[in-house]
């Protein structure tokens, strides 16, 4: 056997690579698949924050127990004062999070809320607000028309029900239906919400 040329073994085994890698970003590309993997990491962050929280009251209850008799030290009250005002900014963007997912109405829909979740500081979001452009990539990759008619569809549903709002400039925020706050939404849609 030349070194120069690879044998059908070698060549079989090329071709069933290249083949699992086109079906594994196939499988990454699907809707549901996609869906699956934010879901599944939005519930492992609900789970963390939830672990943390208990963490944190059972804490909070020690310390105040061992110091039943006497009086806590300024700074460790400061401190346990400090840790409850974090513990509830984590629950109440926890809660917004969930109010704005449980008013999708299709999978389209969720998979566009958790994208713009995933910017949205309120709702615990540590990433920039998505532009439509980069969200329509990110959630039709395999770039067929039905799949972004879907995600254009789900967007602008959502957009209507005021549920997002997308700025003269593409980026799409979600509404903090919450504190009744509404975020780069056109003067017309405030004056609505208003009028309620």
């Amino acid at each position: 056997m030349s070194k120069g040329k690879p044998d059908a073994a070698d060549e079989g085994v090329n071709r069933l690579g290249g083949l699992a890698r086109r079906l594994a970003n196939r499988a990454l590309g699907d809707p549901r698949v996609q869906e699956a993997t934010l879901s599944l990491k939005t519930r492992a962050e609900s789970l963390r924050s939830g672990v943390r929280d208990r963490a944190d009251e059972r804490l909070e209850a020690l310390i105040e127990s061992r110091s039943a008799g006497g009086h806590l030290s300024g700074e460790v009250e400061d401190a346990l004062h400090q840790r409850r005002v974090q513990r509830e900014e984590r629950q109440a963007k926890q809660a917004a999070r969930e109010a704005v997912l449980a008013v999708a109405t299709t999978t389209e829909e969720r998979r566009v809320l958790l994208r713009v979740l995933e910017g949205t500081a309120w709702a615990g979001g540590e990433r920039d607000l998505p532009r439509y452009t980069a969200l329509l990539d990110a959630l039709a990759a395999g770039g067929s028309a039905e799949q972004e008619m879907a995600v254009h569809r789900a967007i602008w549903s959502l957009a209507e029900r005021e549920v997002l709002s997308v700025s003269p400039h593409g980026l799409i925020s979600a509404v903090n239906r919450q504190s009744n706050k509404v975020l780069t939404l056109p003067s017309k849609v405030q004056d609505t919400q208003d009028a309620e």
